[in-house]
């Protein structure tokens, strides 16, 4: 791995650390706006350290690249299995499978906390009270 390869891990690492991104928006633009703008400019080395000292220019190219901006709208339900995304359906075939959140996390690379979220996405989505429950529906579905 090159030297942009470990600052890109550093700050997926960092990331499952940031608190809410509803209650620091700004926090969550500024990183989203220093990944994107890492991975498109990792070979001029000049570039990178020149408008890093000027946020503004690294959050205005996060959203030429594609950075965290404001949701489109969604065209997906709200409630049922047709509402999970596909980072919900697999956490919630992993739960059918018996699998404790600490073990979903090593299996799809995704930190404790993300899969807390997907859980509790999952539950409310599905109008399911415990992780039995997703089983017991997951069981129903695919029967």
């Amino acid at each position: 791995m090159g030297e942009w390869d470990d600052a890109m891990a550093a700050m997926e690492v960092a990331v499952d650390y940031l608190p809410d991104p509803d209650a620091w928006p700004e926090l969550w633009e500024r990183v989203y706006g220093m990944k994107a703008f890492i991975a498109g400019h990792r070979d001029d080395v000049a570039t990178v350290a020149a408008d890093l000292a000027r946020p503004k220019v690294a959050d205005s190219r996060a959203r030429k690249h594609g950075g965290r901006g404001q949701r489109g709208p969604r065209n997906r339900p709200a409630t049922g299995w047709d509402a999970l995304t596909g980072a919900e359906l697999k956490v919630a075939v992993l739960v059918a499978n018996g699998l404790s959140n600490p073990d979903i996390a090593t299996r799809l690379f995704l930190s404790r906390r993300t899969v807390q979220t997907h859980v509790s996405h999952v539950l409310a989505k599905l109008g399911a009270r415990s992780r039995v429950e997703i089983a017991r529906l997951s069981g129903e579905r695919s029967g």
